[in-house]
């Protein structure tokens, strides 16, 4: 695990970003980390004709997560596999804090994931769009990612509060490689509260929405952040 969290807070407040031009991805990270974000994931899939402009990106590294989503797993990049590889592997020479790989690269391209350890901390991430699956997928899903990378996130789409309740589960897995390494929640506005009681059962990082949501029912900066102040005077109360 890279170094740079090092004295980290109970849990990082992440703001995404969904820029569409490089210009606009720099002046909205800036502004979400002063306004009090810990980090700020730039959504690459976001950004019109990336490859032709990523040695323009200038963005605060050490509080950035780098996340290149495919369609199939709710993105808007439609390249290919290898392609990803290569924009990630460039951008991981910046050092910045995470890079989000999806789990279908990471299980092929384990050489890529050897190549960028030790500069990034890697987050495997697996994303379902449509459903929640049933509880032993989840846990194999979960598993998987976090073997894999540095922290591992498992994303669903509830439709029903017993979605939420599912995913919610995998943090009482009494399974030491999960603790503090699992990010898992569901979206929808029936996961509305599967974001926020994640961060009582050990998720690392709260992803709220910066102006644009990425996904139904997230929550926006403003509201996360007191949402955060909150979580964090209790946690920090029974240390």
């Amino acid at each position: 695990m890279n170094s740079s969290l090092r004295n980290k807070p109970v849990f990082y407040v992440c703001a995404t970003i969904l820029a569409r031009n490089v210009k606009d991805a720099e002046r909205f990270a800036h502004d979400a980390i002063g306004k009090g974000a810990d980090l700020v994931e730039i959504r690459l899939d976001y950004l019109e004709n990336i490859v032709d402009h990523i040695n323009e990106l200038n963005i605060p590294w050490s509080k950035s997560i780098i996340t290149l989503r495919s369609k199939p797993q709710g993105g808007l990049f439609n390249g290919d596999e290898l392609d990803a590889v290569n924009i990630m592997k460039t951008l991981s020479r910046l050092r910045p804090c995470f890079i989000d790989v999806e789990l279908d690269i990471a299980h092929k391209y384990p050489e890529f994931l050897s190549e960028i350890k030790g500069l990034t901390n890697i987050i495997v991430s697996w994303h379902d769009i449509n459903s929640t699956p049933e509880f032993n997928v989840l846990r194999e899903r979960a598993l998987k990612c976090v073997k894999l990378g540095d922290f591992g996130k498992v994303v669903t789409t509830a439709r029903s509060i017993g979605d939420s309740i599912k995913i919610l589960k995998l943090y009482k897995l009494k399974n030491p490689k999960y603790k503090n390494r699992l990010v898992a929640f569901s979206m929808g506005e029936q996961g509305f509260f599967s974001r926020v009681l994640s961060l009582v059962l050990g998720n690392p990082i709260f992803y709220v929405a910066y102006r644009e949501k990425a996904a139904p029912g997230q929550i926006n900066l403003e509201e996360g952040l007191r949402i955060a102040e909150i979580i964090r005077s209790e946690e920090l109360d029974k240390r």
